[in-house]
């Protein structure tokens, strides 16, 4: 499965929820108890923070500087057995319209069937040709104003197979108030909850996934790809 999370503005969650999807995606079972490992590629930079290993120097910013120099497979970070990262690095990620972003397009999608993906995209426009290969991209909003406003206007709403709602307490918008502002579905909706934050402060999210976001956000692991409009 290929997974692409995006978030109109930052502080919504959508790096939590990449996590939470990628910790499932390493445990789910394809066939006959078969798993394949997941790879989560971090364009936010704070996912060794979250997972709570060190973070490495030379990452993605750096390889699409000089793709030809190094495989993209050689930047992954093991987290667990079946779950890896390929990090941030120490560069800057190339303007949207850089040859680089075919480069990384084209090297993430050849291989799709041996491992699973997540791209922590956060506010970050990919190309075309990603969001056209993924199972499933998803846009990770909080119900309130701030954070709609920003989505209205995103070109990316145009491109997303639904939203993930991460619901504060005491917000008077509900999930039908996001349907009806942004015109996408919500496949999923989870409540703020302090084990969440409490398990991502200590680095043991991955590992002791809160059984709100398990709960919320496993529809989208075992459902279907693409659901309809």
């Amino acid at each position: 499965m290929f997974v692409v999370v995006s978030s109109p503005k930052g502080g919504c969650g959508a790096s939590v929820v990449s996590t939470a999807l990628a910790a499932l995606l390493s445990t789910a079972v394809i066939d006959r108890d078969r798993r394949l490992s997941t790879r989560l590629i971090d364009l936010g930079g704070d996912q060794p923070a979250i997972l709570g290993v060190s973070t490495p120097p030379h990452g993605i910013t750096n390889w699409l500087v000089d793709a030809a120099g190094q495989r993209l497979a050689d930047l992954t970070a093991p987290v667990t057995d079946q779950l890896a990262i390929v990090p941030f690095g120490s560069g800057r990620l190339p303007p949207n319209d850089s040859a680089a972003w075919s480069v990384f397009a084209s090297a993430l999608t050849h291989d799709t069937s041996a491992h699973h993906t997540v791209i922590d995209a956060g506010l970050v426009t990919l190309p075309n040709s990603l969001y056209e290969h993924s199972d499933l991209h998803i846009m990770v909003v909080q119900p309130c104003y701030l954070a709609l406003r920003r989505a209205v206007v995103d070109p990316r709403l145009k491109q997303v197979d639904g939203l993930v709602v991460v619901r504060p307490p005491h917000r008077v918008l509900n999930d039908r108030d996001v349907e009806n502002v942004l015109g996408v579905s919500v496949l999923a909706s989870v409540p703020v909850d302090h084990d969440v934050a409490r398990r991502v402060d200590s680095g043991l999210l991955h590992s002791r996934l809160p059984e709100v976001l398990r709960l919320g956000l496993e529809p989208l692991v075992v459902g279907p790809r693409h659901p309809s409009p």
